[in-house]
């Protein structure tokens, strides 16, 4: 046979040939094509939440600079990097971000950052864990705190922190208009409506969202420290819910106690039901069941607190 019969036709070869460039030039030429999902990876959550729509195009003097911002649980880390895990752990949804300066301006004088946190209580858990010590209380939402260039208030389930560059006199009056705009009610439970009785001097208010103290069982529970007029600690502990739920959690806890060998023993306080607890690990405590919540008290009381305790299960 001849050899140069084994070879492919020039015009086979010529192509073969011209193939590798082609196909490179084609994934060039497909490659410039504008793809805003791609470039604009700031936005991968987009500014999808429902609440999204409660920051206006401006708000007092100031206009909205640019488009809002939106994040997911995936790509929260690229607005707070090193502090996305706090949020997600308790309870975040989504947040929008909206930039505002005067009309003109190419640079935001204030940032709001809108959380959507799934439940009050989340909201209210990241508030008083972020207010800081030099905050003072604002008449903003449900509860707000203003310190120099920032103010941080919740309403509903949102959280939301406005901070000011340069004039930050009408944070107040804007973070008003904002509050505004939210819904009250945006999760199960409603808005901030817990309360405690008087127990001595309110000291501080916070959020655990779960494993309260050790109890895989106590979850979203509100926590608040008072001090007696002979400086004695004492705290107390607030879990929200609806009669079924608080009923199951008393059963639960009940079990719990029995099944330690934790002694406990029920006693009348003016028509309400408390259980006081002889804890050889925490010391004595005692809870109580009513009303949709599950009210318990830990340090130092008497029986003027348990009275109070009673009378507030019954009258609250």
């Amino acid at each position: 046979m001849d050899p140069a019969s084994t070879q492919p036709p020039r015009l086979v070869r010529t192509i073969l040939l011209l193939l590798p460039p082609l196909v490179a030039l084609a994934v060039w030429v497909d490659g410039q094509r504008y793809d805003p999902g791609l470039l604009d990876f700031q936005n991968k959550g987009g500014a999808g939440s429902a609440l999204a729509s409660a920051l206006p195009e401006g708000l007092g003097s100031l206009k909205r600079i640019g488009p809002l911002r939106g994040y997911t649980q995936e790509n929260l880390y690229e607005y707070i990097d090193g502090h996305a895990d706090f949020f997600i752990g308790a309870g975040f949804r989504h947040l929008t971000v909206g930039d505002y300066g005067p009309p003109g301006a190419k640079q935001p004088s204030l940032v709001v950052d809108l959380y959507d946190m799934g439940e009050p209580l989340h909201a209210f858990g990241v508030l008083s864990d972020q207010k800081g010590t030099q905050s003072q209380a604002v008449n903003v939402g449900d509860v707000g705190f203003l310190a120099d260039q920032t103010l941080a208030f919740i309403k509903g389930s949102s959280y939301v922190r406005l901070a000011a560059f340069g004039d930050a006199s009408a944070l107040v009056t804007v973070a008003g208009q904002l509050a505004a705009r939210l819904p009250a009610q945006a999760g199960a439970g409603g808005g901030i409506t817990f309360s405690f009785p008087d127990l001595g001097k309110v000291g501080d208010t916070r959020f655990i969202k779960e494993n309260y103290r050790g109890m895989p069982f106590f979850n979203n529970v509100v926590e608040r420290t008072f001090t007696g007029e002979q400086g004695e600690n004492r705290t107390a502990f607030l879990i929200p819910g609806t009669p079924e739920e608080t009923t199951t959690l008393e059963k639960t806890l009940h079990n719990f106690l029995t099944g330690e060998k934790i002694v406990h023993k029920q006693e009348d306080q003016g028509g309400a039901k408390v259980v006081r607890v002889t804890d050889p690990y925490e010391g004595d405590w005692i809870f109580a069941v009513g009303r949709g919540r599950f009210l318990g008290l830990f340090g130092t009381f008497g029986p003027e607190q348990v009275q109070r305790l009673g009378a507030f299960m019954q009258h609250k």
